[in-house]
């Protein structure tokens, strides 16, 4: 992720085979031909692990006030922030 042309993208899944030691994260580098075999991160339970988790394997500085506005972002979209189902 330090490269200039680099992007990330995160796509929700499942638990990635591991349900029990969850939250967890997969990190994979893509060139856009190829991907490389990922790395799972597990028990990424809040903002500050998932903060910790893209500066160790991108290189990303990623405030936690950042995470905390997009979580919040994503939970009012699916209705469990106010309490939805």
């Amino acid at each position: 992720a330090n490269d200039a042309k680099s992007f990330i993208s995160v796509e929700c899944s499942g638990c990635l085979s591991q349900c029990g030691k969850g939250p967890n994260i997969m990190i994979e580098e893509s060139s856009g031909k190829t991907t490389t075999p990922g790395k799972l991160y597990f028990g990424v339970d809040g903002v500050g692990a998932a903060s910790a988790v893209l500066d160790v394997a991108c290189g990303l500085d990623s405030p936690i006030e950042l995470l905390i506005a997009s979580s919040s972002m994503i939970k009012a979209r699916s209705g469990t922030f106010f309490g939805g189902s």
